[in-house]
């Protein structure tokens, strides 16, 4: 248990520190990446009993996947609607993903690797494997699912989109408990956030 508390906390502080002493806001974010995964990279090997299992089976069938890929249409429609909502209501302006992430000069493609393809694998690997699995054996499955979405929700550290995130790491976190494997919640997690980046990069706003 105190395995995981460090693990969380050196994450979220280590995204903190990056943030505060890194000028550069795309060097920042790089910085943040790279200590998430490094963090998530070695607290996997150490609890690999946690994670390994649910990486060894697919979970699903063509028909499950389907169903997920559609899902992740579902998710990034209900998210539009609550961050633009909740942005209006707070009267907190809210930045494009280019704005946040890569700035002027940043392509698809990379917005697309950093924002897609980084969290949908380490961000599960993490949350639904390591900190889930771990805190399942501790307290039980229903209190890992619900404390997972929460510091899932919280590491993201934006008021705004919070209450959906929330709501997205608990469907994530019951695709791995029903499917008993990661890849699931990864490619309803890659989907969601592609969807956002995609829309983004074409200036489509939903509503």
């Amino acid at each position: 248990m105190r395995g995981l508390v460090l693990y969380y906390v050196l994450s979220l502080g280590g995204i903190l520190l990056a943030g505060a002493l890194v000028g550069d806001e795309r060097m920042a974010v790089n910085a943040e990446a790279g200590i998430f995964i490094g963090l998530t990279l070695l607290w996997s090997l150490r609890r690999r009993r946690d994670v390994a299992p649910v990486l060894r089976t697919i979970g699903l069938g063509p028909v499950g996947y389907g169903l997920v890929t559609v899902g992740a249409l579902v998710s990034y429609a209900a998210a539009e609607a609550l961050s633009s909502g909740l942005s209006r209501l707070l009267g907190i302006p809210e930045p494009t993903l280019r704005e946040q992430f890569g700035g002027p000069g940043a392509s698809l493609a990379w917005l697309l690797l950093l924002v897609a393809v980084e969290p949908a694998v380490f961000e599960e690997i993490a949350f639904r494997g390591v900190i889930q699995g771990g805190l399942a054996r501790a307290f039980g499955r229903r209190e890992a699912l619900w404390a997972s979405a929460i510091l899932f929700a919280v590491i993201h550290l934006n008021p705004v989109t919070l209450p959906f995130l929330l709501l997205l790491g608990l469907y994530m976190g019951l695709l791995r408990e029903k499917t008993g494997s990661l890849y699931p919640g990864m490619l309803a997690h890659f989907g969601h956030n592609g969807l956002l980046v995609v829309a983004d990069h074409l200036g489509f706003d939903l509503l």
